[in-house]
C-alpha cells in the first residue's frame, strides 16, 4: 500500500490484516467490557461501605469514630467517582495505579481494623443493628489480603518457572 492507503500493484490488503485488526477490536471491547463490570463492582462495594460507616453515624451509636471512618468515607466516595470516571474512559496511568495502591492499602487496613474493633466491642449499631452487611465486611475484608497471598504464591511460582527454563 502506498502512503494514502491505496493498494498498489504489488502489496494488496489481505485477510491476514483484517484478521488483525479485527482481533485488535474485538480485544478493545473485552477491555472496556471489563472496565465496565470493574466499575460497577467498585461502586457497588463502596456504596455498601458508605451506607455502612453513614448508619454509624447516628446520634444514638456510641461506637469507635476515628480517622478509619473518616479515611474509608473519603476513599470510597473516591473510589466511586473514580469508577464512573472509569467507564467512559480507559485510564492507564502508572502513577494514578501506584497511588490508587498505595491509598488502598491505607484503606484496606483502615477497614480491617476498624470492622475488627466494631466486632470486638460488639457495637450495636454495627453488629445488631446492620447484622447482615457487618457479616459482609468482616469476611469481606478478608478477600484482598487473600487474594494478594494468592498473587504472591503465583508469582513466586512463575519466577521459579522462567528462571528454570532459563538454565
Amino acid at each position: 500500500m502506498s502512503k494514502n492507503n491505496t493498494p498498489t500493484k504489488n502489496n494488496t490488503p489481505t485477510k491476514n490484516n483484517t484478521a488483525i485488526k479485527n482481533m485488535l477490536e474485538d480485544s478493545k471491547n473485552k477491555i472496556r467490557n471489563y472496565n465496565k463490570v470493574k466499575a460497577c463492582l467498585i461502586i457497588l462495594i463502596n456504596l455498601l461501605i458508605l451506607y455502612y460507616l453513614y448508619n454509624l453515624e447516628d446520634a444514638s451509636c456510641n461506637c469507635v469514630r476515628d480517622w478509619r471512618h473518616n479515611y474509608m468515607k473519603i476513599f470510597s466516595v473516591f473510589m466511586c467517582i473514580y469508577a464512573i470516571v472509569l467507564c467512559f474512559t480507559n485510564i492507564t496511568n502508572i502513577t494514578l495505579a501506584i497511588i490508587l495502591f498505595v491509598f488502598g492499602i491505607i484503606n484496606l487496613y483502615a477497614l480491617f481494623t476498624y470492622v475488627g474493633d466494631l466486632n470486638k466491642t460488639n457495637c450495636d449499631c454495627a453488629v445488631n443493628k446492620q447484622s447482615k452487611l457487618n457479616t459482609f465486611l468482616f469476611y469481606y475484608r478478608f478477600i484482598p489480603i487473600l487474594a494478594a497471598f494468592v498473587a504472591i504464591i503465583y508469582g513466586g511460582i512463575l519466577a521459579y518457572s522462567i528462571q528454570k527454563t532459563k538454565s
